[in-house]
Formats: structure tokens, C-alpha cells, sequence
């Protein structure tokens, strides 16, 4: 393995693009709901629920992603991944219908299955120790930079043209990252020479599901994706509803959010990556939720709530990167699965955040949620600290073994 600085240029940023442009993909379609929803004849109610199942069937689809990975290689599935994120797009840009929407998103939901986990899995098979946290949190700072940049440019096509073509934009984006990733990542020997059935890929998580620190971490990641979506999901509504935000103020509020959690990410690589990352994460998951329930109970003024955005933000990244590399770092099992894994979780902990929140939303309003999340991260903060204490596995003829 090698310093991230011998990974080169170019083959980060075969990495770091594709990342950029699922995470982009994946929240293109929000800002437009409304449009789409009038010119395709649907609600954007529906929109929203197929947008929910995709994700859930997409993190579900993760689980074989792994596997499959550690059979073919990182190299292919990636391709494959920037292949279907080219016809997601393309499909939504042309789309004459609902249902049209629906597979084209379907077909996205492969994509971001795919891409990013292939990314952390290509890093952590390249690179040890401190390297490789930093590869990752580059992608991770990089996918908040693509949200930065492309946010604006894709509003600004759909206000002058339409829609459609902001999702031709990301077509062509992913097709020249389809390009430079063909030219540029490595090309790799699979691990994994088994057929791929169900009881392989069940084979093929087992060391993480007997893992008890792998488990608990798993499990600190959920939790913290539950309290940071169930924020992020309502967050507009809180600005609008209780702070009597404009619209267009309200959709500022995502130019805190992405710079937060990009320097949050760089931290991590950078001024923290010498801090115990477990100890990192459960400060910073605590330290978040407790500013998600300052912000929803207090309702501060709008520019204290920027203020507030930002700083969730910040603790929300380092927490999500240290665990990460925990996860990588750390695993018993191949990169493909150990990382396609800890991205079907996170789309869990997404999916359900918005459940549980909606829920307290309708049970006790703001006030309820802001006292529900912080609850939920400070949990997550102590799962993954404890995390760290000595684990139990089995043996091969069953006997504990301290690790």
C-alpha cells in the first residue's frame, strides 16, 4: 500500500468526480419537484415517496454490490456505476411520465450503490494508516464541494431553460467521468473466486455481522445518518414555517450546510487526523445533535441559524468521516463489502431519520423533534465510542477470542 500523495492527481480525481456526481444525483431531483411534478402530470407527494423507495431498494441492492465487487473488481463495478449514472440522468431528462421517473431513478439508485462505496474500496485496498484517511476524507470534501458548485448551476439552467436540461448537464458531467475513470483507476484482480448466491453473500458479511466492533460501529453510523437526515429533511420546512424564512432564503440554508461539512471532512485528513477517531466521533455526533435541538427549540433569529447550520454541519462531517475510516481501517472482511455495507446503512439510517422525524413532527412539532434528535445522536455517540473496547469473535471451532 502507499501514501495518498502516490495515488496522483488524476486518480483522484477519477475518484473524487464520480463521488461528487452520485451525491449530486442523488438530491438533483428536490429543487425541481414542483416543476416536474406540473409538467409530468403527478404530485410531488408521489415524487417523494418514489424517491424514498428508490433509495431503500438502492441500499438494499448495496448489500449484493459487496460481494458481487469482490468477485468482478472495484474497477468494473465503478464503470458500471458511471454507466448507470448516465442513463439515470438521460432517462430523467427525456422522461414523458411518472413511471418514466421512477425507472430512471431505479437505475440511479444502481449507481449510488455503487460508485461511492467502489471509491472508499479502491482507497482502501491503495492505501494504509493515515493516508487513507485522508483519501477519504478528500471524497467526502470533494462531494460537498460538487453539491456547492452544482446546486447553483443546475438552478440556474432550470430557470433559464428547463428542468430537463440540468439533468443533461450531469449526463455529460458522468459521461466524461465514465472517461476519465475508464483511463485512470487501476485495474484490479478480484479477491472473492466463489460463485455469487445467497449463501455466499451472506458468507461474505458474516465477519462483519460477528464483529462485535464492527457491528456497534455499523450501528453509531445509523444512528448519527438517523438524527442528521431527520434535520436535513425538515429543515426548510422549520425556516419557512417557524422562522418565516422566504423560499429563497430557506434555500441559502444548503450554502451553510455543504461548506460545513466539507471543512468538517478536511479536518479530519488534516488538523484531527492524529485525534483517536473514535473519540472524534462520539464528540462531534453528540456536539451535533445537541446544536440540532438549540436551533428547532430556541428558533433563533435567521442569521444565528445559519450560524447554527454551519456548526451541525461541521461536527456532522468529522463524525461521519472518522467513521468511515474506522469502518475501513478496521474490517475483517474485503474492502468491497466491508464499504458497500457502510453505505447500505447510512441509506437505512437516511430512510428511517425521515420517518422518525415526520413522526415527532406530527406527534409535537419542532419543539418534539428538537428534543427527539439530540437523544438519538447523543445514543449514537456512545454506541461508537464503546466501540473501541476489546471485542468478542468466534474462533473457528467457536471458542471467544479477545481482540
Amino acid at each position: 500500500m502507499s501514501d495518498t500523495n502516490q495515488l496522483g492527481r488524476r486518480l483522484m480525481t477519477a475518484l473524487c468526480l464520480p463521488a461528487s456526481l452520485a451525491v449530486l444525483n442523488a438530491l438533483a431531483l428536490s429543487p425541481f419537484l414542483s416543476e416536474i411534478a406540473r409538467d409530468l402530470n403527478t404530485s410531488v407527494a408521489l415524487l417523494g415517496q418514489a424517491l424514498t423507495i428508490t433509495g431503500l431498494l438502492g441500499a438494499t441492492f448495496g448489500l449484493v454490490i459487496g460481494p458481487a465487487a469482490d468477485r468482478i473488481g472495484y474497477r468494473k463495478l465503478m464503470l458500471c456505476g458511471l454507466a448507470a449514472l448516465v442513463i439515470c440522468d438521460l432517462g430523467t431528462a427525456i422522461a414523458p411520465a411518472f413511471p418514466a421517473i421512477l425507472l430512471a431513478q431505479l437505475v440511479g439508485g444502481f449507481s449510488a450503490a455503487t460508485i461511492t462505496p467502489m471509491a472508499y474500496s479502491i482507497i482502501g485496498t491503495r492505501v494504509a494508516g493515515e493516508g487513507r484517511r485522508r483519501a477519504i476524507a478528500t471524497i467526502y470534501a470533494a462531494s460537498s464541494a460538487g453539491n456547492i458548485i452544482g446546486f447553483p448551476v443546475l438552478s440556474t439552467l432550470g430557470d433559464e431553460y428547463s428542468w430537463r436540461w440540468s439533468f443533461v448537464a450531469i449526463a455529460v458531467a458522468a459521461a466524461c467521468g465514465l472517461v476519465l475513470a475508464a483511463f485512470e483507476l487501476p485495474r484490479d484482480e478480484p479477491t472473492e473466486r466463489s460463485p455469487l448466491r445467497l449463501a455466499t453473500i451472506l458468507a461474505t458479511y458474516r465477519p462483519l455481522v460477528n464483529h462485535e466492533r464492527m457491528r456497534l460501529i455499523y450501528a453509531a453510523q445509523f444512528l448519527r445518518g438517523v438524527s442528521w437526515t431527520g434535520l436535513l429533511t425538515y429543515v426548510g420546512a422549520f425556516a419557512t414555517d417557524e422562522l418565516d424564512a422566504s423560499v429563497r432564503l430557506t434555500g441559502f440554508l444548503w450554502l451553510m450546510i455543504s461548506p460545513g461539512f466539507m471543512v468538517g471532512s478536511l479536518l479530519v485528513g488534516g488538523r484531527l487526523r492524529r485525534v483517536n477517531p473514535r473519540g472524534a466521533f462520539a464528540l462531534t455526533t453528540t456536539a451535533m445533535g445537541a446544536l440540532i435541538g438549540v436551533m428547532l427549540i430556541s428558533q433563533p433569529p435567521i442569521p444565528a441559524t445559519f450560524a447554527l447550520l454551519f456548526a451541525i454541519a461541521l461536527f456532522g462531517g468529522i463524525a461521519e468521516v472518522a467513521a468511515a475510516g474506522i469502518v475501513s481501517s478496521e474490517t475483517p472482511a474485503p474492502q468491497g463489502a466491508t464499504m458497500s455495507l457502510h453505505s447500505s446503512v447510512l441509506r437505512y439510517g437516511t430512510a428511517t431519520g425521515a420517518l422518525i422525524g415526520g413522526g415527532l413532527l406530527a406527534l409535537g412539532g419542532f419543539g418534539l423533534l428538537g428534543a427527539g434528535l439530540p437523544v438519538v445522536a447523543a445514543i449514537g455517540g456512545v454506541v461508537g465510542w464503546i466501540s473501541g473496547r476489546p471485542s468478542v469473535v468466534s474462533a473457528p471451532r467457536g471458542e471467544p477470542v479477545r481482540e
